[in-house]
């Protein structure tokens, strides 16, 4: 775990093998990266086993273990990275984890008990969709799309808002917001791409208005 997904000054439960017998610990990286083990030993191993998906460990640790060394977990969003080994080692100061293959996944360990009220039975449900959108090769991408509502709308009130993510990408989106354009601009020219790009429409700085905000593990 880390602050901003860096490998450098992260907090790591590592499991190695130096050919014969298979370790488990508690341990950190400096501004190096460098790994060392932890004076502190506060994850608990509970479980490790194979299986044809691949392996599988289990095990525990405080929220707050007041190390210093050690990534404190919050509500907010986690960074997890993960490092494979492809063979034995003998010592931890042989591992280089910039270089390990491994990535990155972000996450709500600490989820709210919040319970979804009853809702009337006269609701109404208005999807807002981005189609067909490929992900680009990069880390981040910010997407825009205008979305144009029903003509002759009426007023509504608005009761609850979630997310619609096509399943399987559910690790992928990190947040959504939906914008109002300006109601002064008489026509909102179509748009869907990166929102940083050169071939957005300018008009579209009128749009910024936020109706709702969703970010990963909110409900």
């Amino acid at each position: 775990m880390s602050d901003r997904g860096d490998i450098r000054n992260a907090d790591l439960a590592i499991l190695w093998s130096d050919g014969q017998n298979s370790y488990f610990g508690d341990a950190w990286t400096d501004e190096e990266a460098r790994i060392h083990l932890d004076t502190q030993q506060d994850y608990q191993l509970i479980d490790a086993h194979q299986s044809a998906q691949g392996l599988y460990l289990t095990f525990k640790r405080p929220f707050n273990t007041c190390d210093q060394r050690d990534y404190i977990i919050e509500g907010g969003t986690v960074h997890l990275l993960y490092r494979f080994l492809n063979q034995p080692i003998t010592s931890l100061k042989s591992i280089d984890p910039k270089e390990m293959p491994g990535g990155l996944q972000r996450v709500q360990l600490l989820k709210p008990m919040i319970h979804t009220p009853p809702l009337p039975s006269d609701i109404k449900v208005l999807e807002v969709l981005t189609p067909n959108v490929t992900i680009p090769d990069q880390e981040t991408t910010y997407w825009c799309y205008i979305s144009t509502l029903p003509h002759h709308l009426p007023a509504h009130h608005i009761v609850m808002y979630e997310p619609v993510i096509t399943k399987g990408n559910e690790a992928i989106v990190h947040h959504m917001e939906v914008f109002q354009c300006a109601p002064e601009l008489d026509r909102i020219p179509s748009y869907s791409g990166p929102c940083d790009s050169r071939m957005k429409p300018p008009r579209l700085n009128f749009c910024r208005h936020v109706l709702a905000a969703w970010a990963m593990g909110a409900q």
